[in-house]
């Protein structure tokens, strides 16, 4: 049969002269959402295709236990051919097309476990058709004695274009089930990504890291030579004294695209952060978290390192170490980690180091109480904004005197 055309007795546009299975075609290789809105714009013939098997598509999130979604990819295939970005969680919030909500979830906890492995089972059939997948996200609070391997395979089958792999693992252990640890999950089989995000809360029956979860973190992360984006989280029973040490990581690592770094509770020796930092000077995002005690020691970073760092998170003495670099790096934002009230009086004379390119100083808390130690911020940098990243409220002076508390634009 031959194939038919899409073109309009007036049309300008000879795309539209190209067959109809051509013009699906060239629609598949859009990824993004806007993109797509703005060519279905264009003409109706575009609109017809593109709305809704196109556009619904591309973005999904769905409850793991909506298994109308899943068994509408097993059925028709061809709308999962569509799908970029699927997100999987344990929550009423949906982004699916229209249809497929699951309205009523199970109640008990074993109608809860059924469902549970039902639906990840629909799933795993789901993807033999999302060839085209780039980015899978996986944010559970429950957990099963196979730590879910079965979507790591299927994902590892049968989607060869997938880059991005954020994990959330914040599940508790099911009482009578043996289950391996995280670092024994065939997550971390997965090679040559571009952003990696891995928070997990699995070992916080454990004072650390094990020695075999590290070795298998090393390999896992050092298999994605073209990482761009690397977010990581371990929580151990010990918050405060125990860390997860990042020195035979970052030594041998090398991501020339690396450009967004987050890191939480690790540590590493400062010989090793000052080389590794050196040789990555395409940073552009580095978030430093919960490192109060300088685990992760930023005091002999080298001159001239970070030369494109536009944001910076962490504690008052990791900005203070960043501070002393020369030249300053190019610092925009800063996002300040707060443990003692008294650090807010040496912030402001810290942050002049970055006051070129200093623009935002996102903070736990503010106020507008007269005396609140953010008020000394502002004061001392009237060219930088002041914002509460909780509430989104900046902090500014009055012209009448005293202090108010408005919307931030950022």
């Amino acid at each position: 049969m031959p194939s038919t055309s899409v073109r309009e007795p007036t049309t300008v546009f000879p795309i539209l002269s190209l067959p109809t299975e051509l013009c699906c075609s060239i629609i598949s290789e859009i990824d993004s959402p806007g993109d797509l809105l703005h060519l279905a714009l264009t003409t109706r013939c575009f609109r017809d295709i593109i709305i809704p098997d196109h556009l619904e598509y591309r973005k999904i999130t769905n409850n793991l236990l909506g298994r109308p979604l899943w068994l509408h990819f097993i059925q028709n295939p061809v709308f999962s051919e569509n799908v970029r970005e699927l997100n999987v969680r344990l929550s009423t919030h949906y982004k699916v097309p229209g249809g497929f909500i699951v309205h009523k979830l199970p109640q008990s906890v074993v109608e809860m476990e059924a469902a549970f492995l039902d639906s990840r089972a629909d799933l795993c059939k789901a993807f033999r058709r999302m060839s085209r997948l780039r980015a899978f996200r996986w944010s559970l609070t429950e957990r099963c004695p196979d730590e879910n391997d079965a979507i790591w395979d299927a994902l590892a089958e049968y989607c060869p274009n997938l880059s991005e792999v954020l994990v959330e693992d914040y599940g508790r252990r099911s009482p009578g089930h043996d289950i391996r640890m995280f670092h024994d999950w065939k997550l971390f089989d997965l090679k040559n990504l571009t952003t990696i995000k891995l928070h997990s809360i699995a070992y916080r029956s454990l004072p650390g890291a094990p020695p075999d979860a590290v070795s298998r973190l090393r390999s896992f992360l050092l298999s994605s030579a073209a990482l761009e984006s690397l977010d990581f989280m371990f929580m151990y029973a010990d918050l405060e004294n125990s860390s997860t040490p990042f020195d035979d990581i970052l030594s041998s690592a090398s991501w020339p695209h690396l450009k967004h770094l987050s890191l939480a509770l690790v540590s590493c020796e400062p010989a090793i952060v000052a080389s590794f930092l050196a040789r990555h000077s395409s940073l552009e995002s580095f978030r430093l978290r919960h490192d109060y005690y300088g685990l992760f020691n930023l005091s002999r970073v080298p001159s001239g390192a970070l030369p494109r760092l536009a944001l910076f998170e962490g504690a008052y003495a990791s900005i203070l170490q960043l501070a002393r670099v020369t030249p300053a790096p190019p610092l925009e934002v800063v996002k300040f980690e707060c443990k003692y009230e008294e650090e807010y009086v040496s912030l402001a004379r810290v942050l002049k180091a970055f006051m070129g390119t200093l623009r935002w100083l996102d903070v736990p808390s503010i106020d507008a109480q007269e005396g609140a130690g953010w008020q000394r911020v502002c004061e001392a940098l009237p060219e930088v904004t002041v914002r509460d990243h909780r509430t989104s409220r900046c902090l500014k002076k009055l012209t009448q005197g005293g202090w108010a508390l408005s919307l931030s634009a950022w």
